[in-house]
């Protein structure tokens, strides 16, 4: 056939429903098992002109529930992902803005816990396997600066990049 030919539009329309409100801006959101429990569900960051929390939105029969995760909130959220860093014994979720920081659900309660380096300020995260070693780590975005950071019980860290220069 053409490579040129045109693409028809797939039959169906976009709807659209509100899945919760919030006061504060929400800058940030991603959708993952953040509990470990293999329910997905929505988890969003008020960041910038919010308290820095984080809520989860879980799809209950035919409603939305909201649950603020709790803890002492990120100024300014600028990063949101889930994942099972190193030898975490499950999910996670990770976030960054002026500090980093990490809630675990401990199954019947959030807790929030800050860690990774001191930065004046982070951008975006990600929770991914870069070494191709068959473990998972947290990737920081920081003015001029990259880091890693490793889980083994406790946590590690290492710049990666600072100012174009690899370490």
């Amino acid at each position: 056939g053409d490579l040129c030919e045109p693409i028809q539009d797939a039959p169906g329309t976009w709807d659209s429903e509100s899945i919760a409100v919030f006061i504060t801006i929400q800058d940030r959101i991603a959708v993952g098992d953040g509990r470990g429990d293999g329910v997905l569900r929505v988890y969003s960051g008020d960041g910038g002109t919010g308290s820095g929390k984080i809520n989860e939105i879980t799809r209950s029969g035919t409603m939305w529930e909201k649950l603020d995760l709790g803890g002492d909130g990120l100024s300014s959220i600028s990063g949101l992902a889930i994942g099972k860093a190193g030898s975490a014994p499950s999910n996670r979720i990770y976030a960054s803005g002026y500090n980093l920081a990490e809630y675990i659900y401990s199954g019947s309660e959030w807790s929030e816990n800050d860690f990774g380096p001191y930065t004046q300020w982070t951008n975006d995260l990600i929770v991914g396997e870069a070494r191709n070693d068959g473990q998972d780590r947290v990737y920081v975005a920081g003015w001029g600066r990259v880091y890693e950071l490793t889980y083994t019980g406790t946590w590690s860290s290492q710049e990666i990049a600072v100012d174009d220069q690899m370490i």
